[in-house]
């Protein structure tokens, strides 16, 4: 099952994690939606990073929703630090 969070680098936390129902492609439509959201400005959003992962299948995926952004590779490396330490969910 893939699960879900945001990340925020000014907490340098993972927020609101949850499990996903659908795969990597309803994952990916799903965080189109929400850079679309986030682009509005009328949101709510915790914050600009988008993330989704399974540990069973070694799969780790960050969707930057702020177009202003550019994931960095330490900030890949954190969050893939910060999720190889939640259990998973579900």
């Amino acid at each position: 099952m893939l699960q879900v969070a945001f990340y925020d680098p000014r907490t340098d936390k993972l927020v609101d994690p949850d499990g996903f129902g659908g795969g990597m492609e309803e994952a990916r439509e799903a965080a189109l939606s929400l850079t679309m959201l986030w682009s509005s400005g009328d949101h709510c959003l915790p914050a600009p990073y988008w993330v989704v992962w399974n540990h069973a299948e070694d799969v780790l995926s960050v969707f930057v929703l702020d177009e202003k952004r550019v994931l960095k590779d330490r900030t890949f490396d954190r969050i893939q630090e910060l999720v190889n330490r939640l259990p998973d969910i579900g």
